[in-house]
């Protein structure tokens, strides 16, 4: 893994480390668990200090309290001053926009908290009003924690006392962040013992055009407009709508003589529709809703920058990957190693530009960069990249890409060049989107490779440059995606989990791969791969992961 001289300079200040060991979530709203924030000998120093202050200031409300210390007017040893001082609080901003894809700006407030039994905090969201932080960080410092002392932090999915998310332990040296929103409701159990420390870091988002969250958990409603430029009449302004958010189903709302204007609705395919299942197993696997399903993801960081992404919908993969880009910034050859019942190299509705790195979104004045994963999640966010195009803007991109796809059935091992074409709207819009070419291979080793196999051909992968290890577990099986009986992929949940093994087995038996692996991606795929299999599946893949590839042995153990 390369990085530059900026980044292993940031890596030498202690809070570097925030997202080493970190799980992100998408969904209810957006947060990460830290499990170990900071060396044990800095944590021990902090937490030291903090019980050394002398003048708490008792805060309490409604719903809450608690003390606390600004330690902008608090005197602190000079050891610790790079603790709590300038850096610090700079690398936890780091750490914050890394994490949550945003900028930040250079304003934060630092304060200290002690919570002593009898006290707690009730269900609040700390939604920000205008000129209020929107970002947070609170690490939590004390003494070896028992869940008998109480204090624990609960995430809610809806702001009622039954409905609750997870529930996060305030161990030493560990941290939560997240994005203050209308749907991050949150509480603090009430301390039965002991005391808990925390210093929260709180941060200002810069000026940003997003989607906010509704209450009930999706995207706040959108809008499109379509100008009568872009759409001469209500029929084309349709197509056009249609065209560009293919993870939305455009409603006209309003029509006149400048144009029509779309509510974009959730879509559903039509395997979603015939997965009966599906409602009952997103509760009960991955803690989600139908309406949380286009933000939901989980990722989680492992040492050298490696990444795990667990997500619903596949074209999360390309967000991963544009994060391990960023984070790494490497710019060399890569691997892709697909297994998946498609190839996913369909044409994204984006507008080419002069950088290959870059698209515009058109009729937003926005640009994907697919070396800057905040482009790419508010992308995905908006509907614009579906779950068959999002490979697509990696071709012919800076980093030149040998894919493997491995399909489910045994196929002759077939090996063609691949490089970025260009194909029109058949909307009729302006501009060209990005198309796979597929060519005859020629001797020129600068080449992209597309190459399909099968699971055998993983075995024998020739590794030379980090590895996307990409599964959709359609691969398994595609019972309800495939509309065609003959197309379908299904001997039942044996023979899903005989298929995990002999994956896993492949990819154990390649040194190299296991060696090269920086980034992994799991797609549920909703409407493809069944939901009856996604209690037994799903950690099956993520065990065999495990025991497969030594620097994700950790995944075994899912929190």
């Amino acid at each position: 893994m390369l990085e530059g001289d900026e980044a292993r300079a940031n890596r030498e200040h202690p809070f570097s480390r925030i997202l080493a060991d970190a799980e992100f979530h998408g969904a209810p709203f957006p947060y990460f668990v830290a499990n170990s924030v900071l060396r044990e000998g800095d944590a021990a120093e902090l937490r030291d200090f903090l019980r050394s202050i002398d003048r708490w200031t008792l805060n309490e409300g409604s719903f809450f309290e608690q003390y606390e210390a600004d330690l902008a007017h608090q005197p602190f040893p000079s050891t610790c001053r790079r603790l709590v001082g300038v850096e610090a609080i700079a690398q936890v901003r780091a750490s914050l926009e890394d994490a949550f894809d945003c900028a930040l700006e250079d304003r934060a407030k630092v304060i200290a908290h002690m919570m002593t039994p009898g006290q707690g905090i009730g269900i609040h969201n700390d939604d920000p009003l205008d000129g209020d932080e929107t970002h947070r960080f609170v690490f939590y410092l004390g003494d070896e924690f028992a869940d008998a002392d109480g204090g624990h932090l609960l995430l809610f999915n809806r702001p009622h006392a039954d409905h609750i998310h997870r529930v996060v332990r305030p161990t030493h040296n560990s941290g939560f962040g997240f994005a203050m929103s209308s749907r991050s409701f949150h509480a603090v159990s009430e301390i039965r013992s002991g005391i808990r420390f925390s210093l929260v870091f709180s941060f200002w988002e810069a000026a940003a055009d997003k989607p906010r969250l509704a209450k009930e958990g999706r995207p706040e409603r959108e809008f499109i407009r379509v100008p009568s430029t872009a759409g001469a009449d209500r029929e084309t302004a349709r197509q056009v709508a249609f065209e560009l958010f293919p993870m939305r189903y455009p409603v006209e709302v309003t029509a006149d003589a400048d144009g029509c204007t779309f509510a974009l609705e959730p879509s559903q395919s039509p395997g979603v529709l015939r997965d009966s299942q599906l409602p009952e197993q997103l509760a009960a696997t991955v803690g989600a809703s139908l309406s949380e399903r286009g933000a939901y993801r989980v990722l989680r960081c492992f040492e050298d920058d490696r990444l795990y992404l667990r997500t619903l919908d596949h074209q999360w993969a390309l967000w991963a990957w544009s994060k391990w880009i960023r984070r790494t910034g490497w710019r060399g050859p890569l691997h892709l190693l697909h297994l998946d019942a498609h190839d996913d190299l369909a044409s994204p509705p984006l507008a080419c530009t002069d950088s290959p790195a870059k698209f515009s979104l058109p009729l937003s004045g926005s640009v994907l960069d697919t070396a800057d994963p905040s482009t790419v999640a508010q992308a995905i966010l908006r509907g614009r990249i579906g779950v068959g195009s999002f490979i697509a803007p990696l071709i012919g991109g800076p980093n030149r890409i040998d894919i493997l796809h491995a399909v489910p059935a045994e196929v002759e091992r077939h090996v063609v060049a691949v490089s970025r074409g260009e194909e029109p709207f058949t909307s009729g819009l302006p501009g060209m989107k990005p198309r796979v070419d597929r060519d005859p291979l020629v001797a020129d080793d600068r080449a992209s490779t597309y190459t399909i196999g099968s699971v055998a051909d993983i075995a024998t992968l020739e590794v030379v440059a980090p590895v996307l290890l990409d599964i959709d577990m359609d691969f398994f099986s595609n019972r309800v995606g495939a509309d065609d009986p003959d197309a379908q992929v299904d001997e039942g949940l044996q023979g899903v989990l005989s298929r995990i093994e002999q994956v896993g087995g492949c990819l154990a038996s390649n040194q190299a791969l296991q060696e090269n692996v920086a980034v992994v991606t799991v797609a549920l795929s909703p409407g493809f791969f069944p939901s009856e299999y996604w209690s037994a599946a799903l950690p099956a893949v993520e065990n065999a992961i495990a025991r497969a590839l030594h620097p994700f042995a950790s995944l075994g153990t899912r929190r």
